[in-house]
């Protein structure tokens, strides 16, 4: 039923914006200035691709493969896809990020790609206050629906998204790889990603990996949709190592192995693979799979958090738990106002239905005995099919 739903959502939602024209506005933004891996100071630029419509629109920033140097690859393809996601109702801005080695070269040293992933990270964290900022205390110039954005990387793009929206483990220190961040300025810090959490509801990652997972905290809860190519040869489905000259860039993790640990920490994570293509996407012959798929996450996303406010633990009104001796079970206390009858769905990360009920009346309690660690989605249901959608963790 779900999955229906949100079948049945996006057409809709096809429909109302399948007329849109879409204007380009090719490096119209420059989002921020900074240094270079050679030391020279440089615009940071986005292109910007909107609908011809009057309202609020949520924001896309897609994240190209350009290997990171300020030079897109297979723009033309990219374009496209930026310019069919605009079409359905949003905002998309496609930036560029700074370089992170000598291009020129014809060996790629280790140490030096973990600095350019540095620098992509922050080039990201510097578009999404930009635009954040100007919708929220600026002029909008872009009409941009405030606290809807969206995240949307490719390859090395993506790995710029991933690394972005995840949490570092203060028990976890890997002294090489914090030398190699602090020599550039260093990621952002977990107090500077919760203003992250506060305007971005999703992420997808488009072949992509990251930097060992240990390294990261069960704090991160950001949605993420991971699409893997099934013959990739640079981020396998497996746990691999990527290597680019011959030289192999350290411990890299691909998308199967981000995907089941994302189920273990009960995040809403999803993993499609693309049958039949490498990492190139056979020139992006794939682009409608990946189209649809990204446009279908970001409608459900939007279903779930209607209001744009964060995933966090519900008022104490409608979920909580019973006191310190009986910690295994929860009281749901049905607000008032609500039409009966209230039907109930409970899942969890692994989209899973734990528990369900077709008739809540008032006050209801739940056991939870047995229910292992980790965060459940509570689908309410009530009256004219009014949905309430609540995330909880235990």
């Amino acid at each position: 039923m779900p999955k229906l739903l949100s079948a049945l959502f996006l057409f809709s939602f096809f429909l109302a914006h399948s007329q849109m024209l879409v204007t380009h506005h090719p490096n119209a933004v420059e989002y921020g200035r900074a240094l270079s891996w050679d030391r020279e100071n440089v615009a940071l630029k986005a292109d910007v691709f909107r609908p011809e419509s009057d309202e609020l629109l949520p924001l896309v920033i897609m994240v190209p493969d350009a290997f990171f140097t300020l030079k897109k690859y297979r723009e033309g393809a990219w374009n496209q896809l930026a310019n069919d996601i605009a079409a359905q109702g949003y905002v998309v801005v496609s930036i560029d990020y700074r370089q992170g080695m000598n291009p020129d070269i014809d060996v790629l040293l280790e140490d030096e790609f973990v600095k350019a992933i540095t620098r992509a990270v922050q080039d990201l964290y510097t578009a999404i206050e930009y635009f954040d900022l100007d919708a929220k205390s600026g002029p909008n110039h872009w009409r941009i629906l405030p606290n809807n954005t969206y995240l949307f990387g490719y390859s090395t793009g993506a790995m710029a998204v991933m690394h972005a929206t995840r949490y570092f483990s203060q028990q976890v220190s890997l002294s090489r790889v914090d030398r190699l961040l602090r020599a550039v300025g260093g990621w952002p810090d977990n107090a500077k990603k919760d203003m992250l959490r506060s305007s971005v509801r999703g992420a997808v990652a488009l072949a992509g990996g990251v930097i060992d997972t240990m390294m990261y905290a069960e704090l991160d809860r950001t949605p993420l949709l991971l699409i893997q190519a099934e013959r990739d040869s640079i981020f396998p489905n497996e746990m691999g190592q990527m290597k680019v000259a011959g030289l192999p860039l350290g411990m890299v993790y691909g998308s199967e192995v981000i995907y089941r640990q994302g189920l273990q920490r009960q995040k809403l994570v999803r993993l499609l693979t693309l049958e039949g293509v490498d990492h190139d996407l056979d020139e992006f012959t794939a682009l409608d799979d990946v189209l649809f798929s990204v446009l279908d996450f970001y409608a459900e996303l939007s279903s779930i958090l209607p209001d744009g406010r964060r995933y966090g633990r519900p008022s104490q009104s409608i979920i909580t738990r019973t006191d310190r001796m009986q910690r295994n079970e929860l009281i749901l206390r049905i607000p008032s106002e609500w039409r009966f009858p209230v039907h109930l769905v409970v899942t969890n990360g692994s989209n899973e239905v734990i528990w369900s009920e077709q008739d809540i009346r008032d006050t209801h309690t739940i056991s939870i005995e047995g229910w292992p660690q980790g965060t459940y989605i509570f689908s309410f249901t009530y009256g004219d099919d009014t949905r309430k959608v609540i995330r909880f963790t235990l």
